[in-house]
C-alpha cells in the first residue's frame, strides 16, 4: 500500500513558556509502506547520511529498527515514496535523481533487490512526485504527480513499468490544497488521495478505476501548529489504511480508519528557569541526526538537550563557561560540513569564530575570516541557504539588507546579498532552517504583529515570501529559533 512522502510542516514547540519553529522529521524523509511483506506497513526513515531504515510495526507498535542497504547520496536522489510497483504484494521504496529519472527498490522480506529505471527522466521544474499508490485498483501501486498547475496525474505501473499516464479530475487550488498522502482509507481496495487544507481540515477523494468520486472530509480541522500529516498506511494491521501524525513533541500518532471514517486516535511507541538559562539555538551537536536543544547560562555555559523523538535525553555541558562580556552564541550549524552542527560565536570585536562539534563535545575553536564591523552588521543566523550541504551565515545590515557569507569546509567564499533590503521597524529576523522540506534553508521573519512568515530559498535567492498559520500573541510567546527535533 501506499503512502506518501513525508510533508514536513511549519510546527511551533512549547517548552513551557518557549516556542521553538521547527521541521519535524527523522531527517529527510518518513514515509509508510509493507516493505517486509508480513501484511503490516512499517514506518520508513532516511537520515541525513543517506541511510534507509525502517520501523517493522505489528498491531500498532514499533518492533525495534532496521537498516535497509547502504547509505544514499541525497544530493543526487530524493527518497519519493514507498509502493508495490512491480505487484509483487511487498511495498517497493521509490526514488527520484536530481535529473528527474524515477527508479525504485525492489523489496521482499525488508531486503533491496537491485534499483530498477521507470521510463524517462521527467520534468522536475513542472511535475512533483506526489505520492505511490494503488489509484487504479488493478493490486499495483501506481505513482502519483502534480503539475505546477495543480493538475493530478498518475503512472499507472504493471510488474515495475509504466504503462501511460492519465490525468485524475481537474486542477487543484495548490495555494489552498496539499497532497499529503496516498492511501486506502475508505477500505475498498482501492488507494484514496488524502489532502490537507490550509486550515487544517484533513479530506479524501475516493478513488475507482483510477477516477475520483467525489471528495469528503475526514474528523474535524487538526491543530497544524501541534501535529504534521506524516503519511497514511495501517500501521495496526486491520486492512485499511490509516493516518499517520506526529506531534510537535516528536510523538508518532495515527488515527485508525474505517470506511474513510477515523476511529480514535493512537500512541506509537519542566518549566525552565529563563532567569539562568537562555535557549541559544537548535542543532544536531551530537552527530545522531536529531537536532538538539542548545542552551547558554548566564555564567557562560553552554549546555544541550540530546533529543531523541521529540523527548529531552538529560541534559549535558560543552566546554566551560564562555566569557558573556567577551562573545556572544551566534548560531549553530555545520559549517565546516562535517555532517554535524557546530556553535558559531562572534566576539565583541566583530570576529566570527566557531566551535567544531563531534559526538556534543568541542574540537577546538577556529576563527572565520576577518572581524566584521558589528555597529553596521548583525549576524543573523546559520543554515544551509543556497542548498551545497554546508551551512552558511546569515547577516542583516542596519538598512535591512539580508547577506549570506557562502561557507566551505568552515571558510568563508565571499559574501552575497539576498533581495533587497527589509523594512526593520516591522520585521525581525528570527531564524533560519528548512521550513518547506526542500532540502535548503529557509529564512524566518516575524512581523511586529506576531505574524511569522519565511523566505523560500534556492541556490542563495529568496523565492518569494508566505505566511505561517495566523499572527502570534507576542506578549506570550517568544519565536525561539528553528530546527528539527524531532
Amino acid at each position: 500500500m501506499k503512502n506518501t512522502p513525508f510533508i514536513q510542516t511549519n510546527l511551533l514547540f512549547n517548552s513551557s513558556l518557549l516556542m521553538v519553529l521547527l521541521v519535524l522529521s527523522f531527517s529527510a524523509h518518513a514515509d509508510v509502506g509493507d516493505v517486509n511483506g508480513d501484511g503490516t506497513d512499517d514506518i520508513v526513515w532516511q537520515h541525513k547520511n543517506g541511510q534507509v531504515h525502517y520501523w517493522p510495526m505489528r498491531n500498532g507498535k514499533r518492533l525495534g529498527g532496521i537498516n535497509i542497504h547502504t547509505p544514499v547520496n541525497r544530493a543526487a536522489w530524493t527518497l519519493a515514496g514507498v509502493g508495490d510497483v512491480n505487484g509483487d504484494d511487498t511495498d517497493d521504496i521509490v526514488w527520484q535523481h536530481r535529473n528527474g529519472q524515477v527508479h525504485y527498490w525492489p523489496m521482499k522480506n525488508g531486503k533491496r533487490l537491485g534499483g530498477i529505471n521507470i521510463h524517462t527522466s521527467v520534468n522536475k521544474a513542472a511535475w512533483t512526485l506526489a505520492g505511490v499508490g494503488d489509484v487504479n485498483g488493478d493490486d499495483t501501486d501506481d505513482i502519483i504527480w502534480q503539475h505546477r498547475n495543480g493538475q493530478v496525474h498518475y503512472w499507472a505501473m504493471r510488474n515495475g513499468k509504466r504503462l501511460g499516464g492519465i490525468n485524475i479530475h481537474t486542477p487543484v487550488n495548490k495555494a489552498a490544497w496539499t497532497l499529503a498522502s496516498v492511501g486506502d482509507v475508505n477500505g475498498n481496495g482501492t488507494d484514496d488521495i488524502v489532502w490537507q487544507h490550509r486550515n487544517g481540515q484533513v479530506h479524501y477523494w475516493p478513488m475507482r478505476n483510477g477516477k475520483r468520486l467525489g471528495g469528503i472530509n475526514i474528523h474535524t480541522p487538526v491543530n497544524k501548529a501541534a501535529w504534521t500529516l506524516a503519511g497514511a498506511g495501517y500501521v495496526n494491521g486491520d486492512g485499511t489504511d490509516d493516518i499517520v501524525w506526529q506531534h510537535k513533541n516528536g510523538q508518532v500518532h495515527y488515527w485508525p480508519m474505517r470506511n474513510g471514517k477515523r476511529l480514535g486516535g493512537i500512541n506509537i511507541h519542566t518549566p525552565v528557569n529563563r532567569a539562568a538559562w537562555t535557549l541559544a539555538d537548535v542543532g544536531d551537536v551530537n552527530g545522531d541526526g536529531t537536532d538538539d536543544i542548545v542552551w547558554q547560562h548566564r555564567n557562560g555555559q553552554v549546555h544541550y538537550w540530546p533529543m531523541r523523538n521529540g523527548k529531552r535525553l538529560g541534559g549535558i555541558n560543552i566546554h566551560t563557561p564562555v566569557n558573556k562580556a567577551a562573545w556572544t552564541l551566534a548560531g549553530v550549524g555545520d559549517v565546516n560540513g562535517d555532517g554535524t552542527d557546530d556553535i558559531v560565536w562572534q566576539h565583541r570585536n566583530g570576529q566570527v569564530h566557531y566551535w567544531p562539534m563531534r559526538n556534543g563535545k568541542r574540537l577546538g575553536g577556529i576563527n572565520i575570516h576577518t572581524p566584521v564591523n558589528k555597529a553596521a552588521w548583525t549576524l543573523a543566523g546559520v543554515g544551509d541557504v543556497n542548498g551545497d550541504d554546508t551551512d552558511d551565515i546569515v547577516w542583516q545590515h542596519r538598512n535591512g539588507q539580508v547577506h549570506y557569507w557562502p561557507m566551505r569546509n568552515g571558510k568563508r567564499l565571499g559574501g552575497i546579498n539576498i533581495h533587497t533590503p527589509v523594512n526593520k521597524a516591522a520585521w525581525t529576523l528570527a531564524g533560519v532552517g528548512d521550513v518547506n522540506g526542500d532540502d535548503t534553508d529557509d529564512i524566518v521573519w516575524q512581523h511586529r504583529n506576531g505574524q511569522v512568515h519565511y523566505w523560500p530559498m534556492r541556490n542563495g535567492k529568496r523565492l518569494g515570501g508566505i505566511n505561517i498559520h495566523t499572527p502570534v500573541n507576542k506578549a506570550a510567546w517568544t519565536l525561539a529559533g528553528v530546527g528539527n527535533i524531532k
